[in-house]
């Protein structure tokens, strides 16, 4: 399979095995590397999807000209991306979107507006503003009433909490749903399998035992194993979604394991 695309181009790709042709496209959002552990891709919970739309009255740090304001996407330490400089300006647009991907509830996220010199590779932090995250995991929480669907305005401050400008933002939270593969669904039916042909087997079991048990019930102590739960095999917290209502969903995390 063979993906071969410009930036911000959709891609096709076709491949085959055995008969017939099996074709998709793809529109390419990266991820942060962050999630590829040592062990293999561990999937996240879901995806903030931020769009960064201005700033406006950004406090010009140069005593010369004006500054060259980018905005940094920051998750704890770890930077998660960032837009494009803007130069000698402090108002710039942005109009960018980015994918941060979500691994815990508790993960922190913030915008910090910085100053570039040497085409970013020199910064100087302007003002930042934390986004709340919290909401979009309280129980209460209705996507359908949530005002962080529209551009909101923040502050952007200091670590003293001086204000040194604004920023104009959006958040919206991308569940992910866990998907049974196909390999994962076949494994899963055996498993249902083995354990009907398990039950079938103690059935008769439990039958012989409970003739002889008739016949001396002084000599044993009947049991009933009711009580007891099964072999768990169907445990999962993945669901088993059909084709059909797969498409319905125009995103999603593809993991890739390159051998």
């Amino acid at each position: 399979m063979i993906f071969a695309s410009k930036d911000n181009e959709v891609a096709s790709a076709s491949f085959t095995k055995g008969p017939g042709k099996f074709k998709f496209k793809a529109l390419w959002k990266p991820l942060p590397a962050d999630e590829f552990q040592s062990t293999g891709f561990v999937p996240p919970v879901g995806a903030f999807r931020i769009f960064v739309n201005k700033c406006e009255s950004l406090k010009n740090l140069e005593t010369f000209g004006t500054i060259d304001p980018r905005v940094e996407i920051m998750s704890g330490s770890q930077r998660k991306g960032y837009t494009k400089i803007v130069k000698d300006t402090t108002e710039p647009k942005f109009n960018q979107v980015f994918y941060v991907p979500v691994s815990s509830k508790r993960q922190p996220v913030s915008l910090n507006v910085v100053d570039c010199d040497n085409g970013g590779r020199k910064t100087r932090l302007i003002g930042k503003t934390q986004i709340d995250t919290r909401k979009f995991f309280d129980p209460k929480y209705d996507p359908a009433n949530d005002t962080g669907k529209n551009v909101v305005k923040a502050e952007l401050k200091t670590s003293k909490g001086e204000t040194k400008g604004f920023i104009y933002y959006k958040v919206v939270f991308c569940p992910l749903i866990p998907v049974l593969t196909q390999n994962e669904m076949k494994q899963l039916e055996a498993n249902r399998e083995s354990d009907k042909e398990a039950e079938l087997e103690d059935v008769e079991e439990q039958a012989q035992l409970l003739k002889a048990y008739k016949k001396k019930p002084q000599d044993d102590e009947w049991y009933n194993p009711k009580s007891e739960s099964g072999s768990g095999s169907d445990k999962s917290d993945k669901i088993q979604m059909p084709l059909e209502e797969l498409l319905t969903h125009n995103s999603g995390v593809l993991g890739v394991s390159l051998v």
